[in-house]
């Protein structure tokens, strides 16, 4: 019998909460669903406690890659095989509420959204007040989202783009929305594979029913914290998240086209959130700071006199009027 919801979870050296995650699934009040892990490649016991738990319930489904792949190309070979007529991205190391999957259920039925999107409660992996700290500002943050309808349409778009998180777990998606509109990840090992996926969900002009429900646990790990402040893992986030919204603007206008998929595009760079992203500006003008692909560059004057690129390795070559002066990383 089909599914009504698949919960796909990549599973990647997480044994030290992968069992958290998956009895918070199997233990949910509505069970009419399928959980489909799949196994990135890591290199500790994750995948034999998921094999048990196979073993003890057919509603758990196991896809493996043959490498590491990283978190975005699991989630689409979770998608690629998903039967449910809704489908939820877990983290390995988040876990459900009580009734979260009713709750999202629920408000799909009641007919005409494309996404369902519910309250999150930060956590702290463990008692550490800088991880307290950072999960109870989140908490403030997220029991902001009121329930209501967004239809999202061209001219309301900037307006309700950061209404919601650019993430893609804490929400239900309807399965023939992300087929219709050929919604995926970026199929590359990236940091902020989510942006990717937000933006194509947002430029299909969805409808958004947010609920005030709790739907995702959203563990904070002091790594995430420490990572965030580490040179290198900065340097790579930075660069990660251009790409991955590139990939998003590109995958934007390969499906809607050039004029529509062009204006979307625009309609997201001109948003003030994005565009601090993408560009900054100085003295009025004077100065540009902006990132063309994946390179920094610094114009004064319109004349570009620095720029930065990024390298897949991780570091970055640095460039006075186009004259390499020194390398770092």
């Amino acid at each position: 019998m089909t599914p009504l919801i698949s919960v796909i979870i990549p599973v990647y050296n997480v044994e030290k909460y992968i069992e958290e995650c998956l009895d918070s699934v199997l233990s949910q009040d509505f069970s009419d669903f399928e959980v489909i892990c799949v196994d990135d490649c890591g290199n500790d016991a994750s995948m034999p406690i998921v094999e048990r738990y196979a073993a003890g319930d057919e509603r758990i489904r196991i896809i493996r890659h043959d490498r590491n792949r990283g978190l975005a190309p699991a989630r689409n070979s979770g998608m690629s095989v998903a039967c449910g007529k809704y489908i939820l991205f877990l983290d390995s190391d988040d876990c459900l509420p009580e009734g979260a999957l009713r709750h999202m259920h629920d408000a799909m039925q009641k007919g005409g959204a494309d996404i369902v999107v519910g309250r999150f409660q930060a956590f702290p992996d463990e008692e550490d007040p800088e991880l307290i700290k950072a999960s109870n500002a989140l908490n403030r943050r997220f029991s902001a989202l009121t329930a209501r309808d967004i239809p999202v349409t061209l001219e309301n778009f900037q307006k309700e783009l950061k209404t919601i998180y650019a993430v893609a777990w804490g929400m239900m998606h309807r399965t023939e929305f992300l087929k219709k509109n050929e919604i995926a990840f970026p199929d590359s090992h990236v940091y902020h594979e989510d942006i990717c996926f937000f933006l194509q969900c947002f430029a299909a002009l969805p409808v958004i029913r947010c609920i005030e429900a709790p739907v995702t646990r959203y563990r904070m790990r002091k790594n995430s914290i420490t990572n965030s402040r580490n040179r290198r893992q900065a340097i790579k986030r930075k660069r990660d998240i251009r790409i991955s919204m590139q990939q998003g603007f590109d995958r934007i206008i390969r499906h809607h086209g050039e004029e529509k998929g062009g204006h979307i595009v625009e309609l997201i760079k001109g948003h003030p959130s994005y565009r601090r992203l993408l560009e900054k500006r100085y003295l009025g003008g004077l100065f540009v700071k902006k990132w063309i692909g994946t390179d920094r560059v610094f114009k004064l004057c319109g004349v570009s006199v620095y720029r930065e690129l990024y390298n897949e390795d991780n570091t970055v070559e640095q460039r006075i009027f186009g004259i390499p002066f020194r390398r770092i990383g």
